[in-house]
């Protein structure tokens, strides 16, 4: 058309169309803003019709792309017959890439054999790049390919809140080395963005190396399997949530090597009725609340009642739980096989139920190389660990790490809620009072 616009209908081809090869728009300014490329009433297509010899490749180089009056498909009706062929957006160096939305895997056809092998569409952004969408990023759209995703160096992906993201068919996306998943990111402050997962959505979003999950709302409308993985990784919801999702035997939030960190501040709880599993453990900052409940889930008729599961344990993770700040509560029923390693800060609390059948393996925090200090020898210390009315009913199975003491052992005592530790230079013994 005179003015370059096409219907927004997904219907007619775009002003802007990557059929096959790479288009590389790179910036030579000091900064990354200082170059600015302006698209205006045209939606773009990486990868529509028919892609025979090449990939086709959009790479955005330490500039800006502002489209936020467009709509961008990533993978727009590639036809697949043999082999691969995948769209590709490459953010590099700063980039800034902003759009209304963008779909990856739009209106894609033409899968043979099983589609599952397919990597269909992938997003790389590295260098500290931005990607931004003002209503809806639907990292795995209208296709059974994969959507393969990497976002690494510092990296943001920003999804306003219209939509915020979707995903309906499979997915392996990585967050990595600081990068972000959020709503906005104002002077290095972001803001909760909403994920929905739909049939089709199976696959793993993983974070890991200092990176963050900046979610409150997560709509898990998906009976497929799908994972939530961190790797010292954070889910911030930025606000009070209630960690109860539809189809929660499905869902998998896990915690592996450097683990899961919950952060809720002061005023904020975050309900924890979704099991937490992996090799790795958590750790619980923010002056707020961590409040462990059995397990429930959303019933799938409505997807807005709580439900009871069989498996109540919500803490299935390997690993210790650590309190570095706050409070974390534990609720009557929520049960585990074998001990719950635990390290608590004596700026935080561990609160138990009445009655609460958890046993611990409570980290003092000493060492062979850092010892407890001899003027504590032989003296009752209070633990930041407490509980509610009736003794815990497995104390006498409670047991205290190493304290750095050569032949020192510890006993432990509990009175009127508190729990204290003594250790000295003889045999062991618990003595509950």
């Amino acid at each position: 058309k005179g003015n370059g616009s096409v219907p927004d209908d997904h219907t007619g081809f775009s002003g802007i169309n990557v059929i096959e090869g790479e288009l590389l728009l790179k910036g030579t300014a000091a900064r990354a803003e200082d170059t600015v490329f302006d698209v205006l009433n045209c939606d773009w297509r990486i990868g529509q019709n028919t892609a025979v010899s090449a990939d086709p490749v959009f790479t955005l180089d330490h500039a800006t792309l502002d489209a936020r009056g467009t709509h961008c498909a990533l993978g727009y009706g590639t036809y697949v017959t043999t082999g691969t062929k995948s769209a590709t957006l490459n953010l590099r160096n700063g980039a800034w890439f902003h759009g209304n939305s963008l779909f990856c895997g739009s209106c894609a056809s033409g899968f043979s054999g099983n589609p599952e092998d397919n990597v269909y569409t992938r997003i790389h952004a590295s260098g500290g790049s931005t990607l931004e969408t003002d209503y809806n990023l639907n990292l795995c759209y209208h296709h059974k390919g994969w959507g393969e995703h990497l976002f690494e160096g510092g990296s943001a992906v920003l999804a306003k809140l219209g939509v915020g993201v979707e995903v309906r068919y499979p997915i392996r996306a990585v967050w990595d080395s600081g990068s972000v998943l959020a709503a906005t990111r104002t002077d290095g402050v972001c803001t909760p963005t909403k994920l929905a997962t739909y049939n089709g959505a199976t696959g793993q979003m993983t974070f890991r190396n200092g990176s963050t999950f900046y979610v409150n709302s997560f709509k898990h409308d998906n009976n497929g399997d799908f994972k939530l993985s961190f790797d010292g990784g954070t889910w911030d919801a930025c606000g009070d949530m209630d960690f109860v999702f539809r189809y929660a035997d499905k869902l998998t939030i896990e915690a592996t090597g450097a683990g899961l960190t919950l952060p809720p501040a002061a005023g904020q709880t975050y309900r924890m009725a979704s099991k937490i599993s992996g090799t790795g453990g958590l750790v619980k900052t923010g002056a707020g609340t961590l409040a462990f409940v059995p397990r429930e889930r959303l019933d799938a008729k409505t997807g807005t009642t709580p439900e009871a599961m069989d498996d109540p344990v919500t803490w299935g993770f390997d690993g210790t739980l650590e309190v570095r700040e706050g409070t974390v509560t534990v609720a009557n029923g929520c049960t585990r096989e074998g001990a719950l390693p635990v390290k608590v800060s004596s700026d935080a609390e561990l609160r138990l139920a009445s009655a609460s059948d958890v046993t611990l393996l409570i980290d003092l925090g000493y060492s062979e190389e850092s010892p407890m200090p001899e003027s504590l020898l032989g003296k009752p210390i209070r633990l930041p660990i407490a509980y509610d009315g009736v003794l815990p009913v497995n104390f006498a199975k409670w047991r205290v790490g190493p304290t750095g003491v050569p032949r020192a052992k510890a006993r432990l005592t509990a009175e009127d809620g508190a729990v204290f530790v003594t250790v000295d230079i003889r045999g062991m013994s618990i003595i509950i009072r």
